[in-house]
C-alpha cells in the first residue's frame, strides 16, 4: 500500500469486500455490480 500525500495531509485507502451467502444464487445484480465497478 502506498501513502498518498496531498497539500493538507497524507492518507492510505484500502478496502476488502467479502461476499458470503447462505444459498448458492446470483447476488451480484446489475445495480450492485455497477456500484462495485464504479468505485474501482
Amino acid at each position: 500500500m502506498e501513502t498518498i500525500l496531498s497539500g493538507h495531509g497524507a492518507y492510505r485507502l484500502q478496502y476488502h469486500v467479502v461476499w458470503v451467502c447462505k444459498y448458492r444464487r446470483r447476488i451480484l445484480n446489475p445495480g450492485v455490480r455497477g456500484f462495485g465497478r464504479k468505485n474501482d
